[in-house]
């Protein structure tokens, strides 16, 4: 088959998003098929586009192997509703025209999103290169945007929602991360159309970093003797951190041991730093952003990993990423995911969980942790079930055999 996906993130921006197509996009070479993903040009989380990437309009590059349209977008620094909106309207259109570069019959197009915009491009390419598309939901939106505040007013509502009405009525099949995202699609597109579970997962190799803990503290200069709460990723509104400085304020004198590190970049990095200042948190520390490989080494160099989100009921039905990147880093967890995500960590036995936006549950679990005389193997089990189960090369398979079924002749 010759595959089309339509994915605003994606490499070099680094996240959930980038990981998942990447994973999904070789999955489909290994299997004989050709792939061409058509992303904006880079600028999340700053909104600035990177050196490089500014001219020409449209710019063909591969990413490991994997052939990539990188399309003009609208980016801003300043993240309000006008500009986000303005961004994923200009992926949107420019991702169709940047479409007609595809050359050869296209067999079957797959539009990821967030956001859901990128649902609308995938209809448009569609129709355009007469192929059938699948709509791939990491984030359902615009319930999410609604329960978040960033969607205000009812007629944006209102709009958004026949918007997403529009998606899954012309999508040919749908894939979403989780059961409760699955079962929100189908009731909305009634009809018995293909609606397929294809979670959130890692690259189990990229996680497993060989080099002892204690190497990788003197590499990084973190403390040596301090049991390191980590957390490497974006420093964002969803993520509902600022409850860490609120623990780690309150854990400074009773436990001095303890030392929380956030790595990473995002729309409340400026202000996480100025409160961490204003309350004089000697105990944690905001470190720059790093690559995909240095992450991985500050998560191996932790104790723990915290996997938060906000506190807000849609988040139930959410398997963050960071859930099965943690796990696979083979680190206990503290995670303030309720719901589907929760039930995962138990199962696999691997951390302890705690209240959404909890500072004093964050401070409990801490200690319920460092407590538990299994905590030594947590990480270890987490490492066996995600290699069985959210394996990014197993979910590509899955993937690519949903959308030979959708294509109709995977031989193509």
């Amino acid at each position: 088959m010759n595959i089309v996906i339509l994915a605003q993130y994606f490499f070099p921006e680094t996240g959930g998003p980038s990981n998942r197509i990447l994973a999904m996009a070789k999955g489909m070479q290994k299997r004989g098929h050709r792939v061409t993903v058509i992303c904006e040009k880079p600028n999340h989380p700053t909104g600035i586009i990177q050196e490089g990437y500014h001219k020409p309009r449209y710019i063909h590059k591969e990413w490991e192997g994997v052939p990539v349209i990188y399309t003009w977008v609208y980016a801003r620094p300043d993240k309000t509703t006008k500009t986000r909106l303005l961004n994923y309207a200009s992926y949107m259109i420019s991702s169709v025209m940047a479409s007609r570069r595809v050359k050869g019959k296209v067999d079957v197009v797959l539009a990821s999103s967030p956001p859901l915009f990128v649902g609308v491009s995938g209809w448009m390419v569609g129709k355009l290169k007469r192929a059938p598309y699948v709509f791939d939901v990491r984030d359902l939106w615009p319930d999410l945007a609604i329960a978040v505040g960033e969607l205000k007013g009812r007629r944006a509502q209102t709009l958004a929602k026949k918007m997403e009405s529009f998606i899954y009525r012309h999508a040919a099949g749908v894939t979403a991360v989780t059961r409760g995202f699955c079962d929100s699609i189908r009731s909305k597109s009634p009809g018995g159309k293909p609606v397929e579970m294809i979670t959130n997962g890692t690259v189990s190799a990229t996680f497993d970093v060989a080099t002892p803990a204690a190497d990788l503290r003197t590499k990084w200069s973190l403390p040596a003797e301090k049991f390191i709460i980590g957390y490497v990723g974006n420093l964002g509104i969803l993520q509902g951190l600022p409850h860490v400085l609120e623990a780690a304020e309150r854990m400074h004198s009773s436990h001095p041991d303890v030392h929380f590190v956030l790595v990473g970049d995002g729309p409340i990095r400026d202000q996480l730093v100025e409160e961490a200042r204003a309350m004089g948190l000697a105990n944690l520390e905001i470190r720059d952003k790093v690559t995909l490989a240095e992450a991985a080494e500050y998560m191996a160099a932790s104790d723990a990993l915290l996997v938060p989100l906000g506190n807000n009921p849609v988040y139930a039905m959410w398997h963050p990423s960071k859930l099965f990147d943690t796990m696979a880093a083979g680190r206990a967890m503290l995670l303030s995911v309720p719901g589907e995500a929760r039930a995962i960590m138990e199962e696999a036995r691997c951390g302890v969980f705690y209240e959404p936006e909890s500072a004093t549950g964050l401070v409990q679990a801490i200690q319920e942790l460092r407590a538990d005389p299994d905590f030594a193997n947590m990480g270890e089990r987490g490492r066996v079930h995600v290699k069985a189960q959210f394996d990014r090369d197993v979910l590509a398979d899955r993937m690519t055999d949903f959308l030979e079924r959708i294509a109709g002749d995977p031989k193509r």
